[in-house]
């Protein structure tokens, strides 16, 4: 009995995995990108809460492993460059927000965990 529900389980998790890759696919490549992007502005700015300035190739690393973590099957078929350049903007994104929205800096700035 308990592997009848553990299957069913696992089925339910696997078509709501399924649906949500679906959802993201049929979107315009335009529509990707901004919501990758969007993912990427909270990545990076947690990445930089968490390790402070000074630690770039540590915070890409990081970012890296929760994309791969949160979109694996994009992350097999985006390369590395384009995901740097993705990186990139949402940092310079960051960057403005922190020098033009105080609630955002002091957040960044807090206590690293």
């Amino acid at each position: 009995m308990n592997w009848i529900l553990l299957g069913i389980a696992v089925l339910v998790v696997a078509a709501g995995a399924g649906y949500k890759v679906w959802q993201f696919v049929k979107q315009p490549k335009e529509q990707q990108v901004q919501m990758i992007l969007t993912w990427l502005l909270e990545a990076v700015s947690e990445a930089e809460k968490q390790l402070g300035g000074g630690t770039g190739k540590l915070k890409f690393a990081k970012v890296y492993g929760w994309f791969v973590d949160k979109f694996p099957w994009l992350a097999e078929q985006f390369p590395i460059e384009k995901f740097s350049e993705l990186v990139d903007q949402a940092l310079g994104e960051m960057n403005h927000l922190l020098n033009t929205n105080t609630s955002i800096a002091t957040y960044i700035s807090s206590d690293k965990e």
